[in-house]
């Protein structure tokens, strides 16, 4: 879990199509500073 962002990472299962990858999917776990995260983001950018 990425507590700065407020996201955590689900491992997904292989996947036999991609020769058993296994990747990463993001869950947002707390909205306020999934968005606060991101107009930071948007700012620096500026």
């Amino acid at each position: 879990m990425d507590k700065d962002l407020g996201i955590a990472w689900i491992l997904l299962p292989p996947d036999p199509n991609l020769g058993g990858f296994q990747g990463i999917s993001p869950r947002i776990m707390d909205e306020d500073k999934f968005l606060l995260a991101k107009e930071k983001t948007k700012k620096e950018a500026i």
